[in-house]
């Protein structure tokens, strides 16, 4: 049986069995799988805006660290949308079970 699921990232929707063949271990697996994946986008993405800010600072244009700034503020609400979603997945999927 097949189980549609939302994609913690890009809002799309991915397939998951929940019965496989035998030895599969299920859409719980899968859903685990995805929520590191998506934690490890997250530190990428965190990662990135710090250094976009020590980039910034060595700026001497206020434009330019203006600019820089802005965009290490959206990869940091980048980060924390994916680790909000994934923490949101992982106590959803702990209550079912």
């Amino acid at each position: 049986m097949s189980v549609y699921i939302s994609c913690l990232t890009c809002g799309g929707w991915a397939t998951a069995l929940r019965d496989g063949p035998p030895g599969y271990q299920g859409s719980a697996v899968m859903i685990a799988e995805m929520i590191d994946e998506v934690l490890a986008r997250a530190r990428k993405w965190q990662a990135k805006a710090e250094e976009i800010r020590a980039v910034a600072e060595s700026m001497s244009s206020e434009a330019a660290r203006s600019s820089l700034g802005q965009m290490a503020r959206n990869y940091e609400a980048l980060a924390e949308h994916a680790e909000r979603e994934a923490s949101q997945r992982r106590s959803k999927d702990e209550k079912a079970g």
